[in-house]
């Protein structure tokens, strides 16, 4: 698996169910992470990572990887009108100096001002017996450019980065945050 653009900040991941697209990008986000030496976070219990699920524990963050599970549910694009707090954020998540992975069963699911962000795409789609092919493409304005890298992927080995029965939360205002369970209150220090 080549590791992630460096550059880039911005990612989406899509597949169907069972694509491998959780197991893909929990390893490609830590990998990230450990070879940039910044901390990392997740709106799911990916190890090692600081669980945020509010925009306050968002504005929190910094210099940090944060991998955005089950992405239409936070920036749903049918409700686009609905997603300009979490947009308000995003639009401004480099100068925290964050680097962003959105997964979602299909990125038109994702609010179009995050497609037309994203840099870097992958396709995953499910071989079996653990296995997972995925693509990446580079983007530009919501547009695929050109193929980056083709490759198959061993599901098996992320298999002990988070808990598969968890359910990833929208990240939402503190006002409307409801009570989840999990490992709350481990604070939003750095974490490697």
């Amino acid at each position: 698996m080549p590791s992630c653009d460096v550059a880039a900040l911005i990612f989406l991941t899509e597949g169907l169910f069972g694509s491998g697209k959780s197991a893909f990008t929990s390893l490609a986000a830590v990998d990230h992470a450990r070879h940039a030496g910044m901390s990392l976070a997740a709106n799911y219990s990916l190890g090692g990572a600081v669980e945020v699920h509010t925009l306050e524990e968002l504005y929190l963050l910094r210099n940090a990887v944060l991998v955005v599970d089950e992405g239409h549910q936070t920036a749903d694009s049918r409700k686009s009108g609905q997603n300009l707090d979490y947009w308000g954020w995003f639009s401004q998540c480099r100068k925290q100096r964050l680097v962003v992975f959105h997964i979602s069963q299909d990125g038109g699911m994702v609010d179009k001002r995050i497609r037309e962000m994203t840099q870097v795409l992958f396709v995953c789609d499910d071989l079996g017996d653990a296995w997972s092919s995925v693509e990446s493409w580079r983007m530009k304005k919501g547009k695929v450019v050109s193929k980056l890298s083709s490759f198959e992927f061993d599901r098996r080995r992320a298999y002990d980065l988070y808990d598969h029965e968890q359910r990833a939360w929208a990240v939402l205002p503190a006002a409307q945050g409801v009570a989840r369970g999990g490992s709350r209150g481990r604070g939003l220090s750095a974490v490697r």
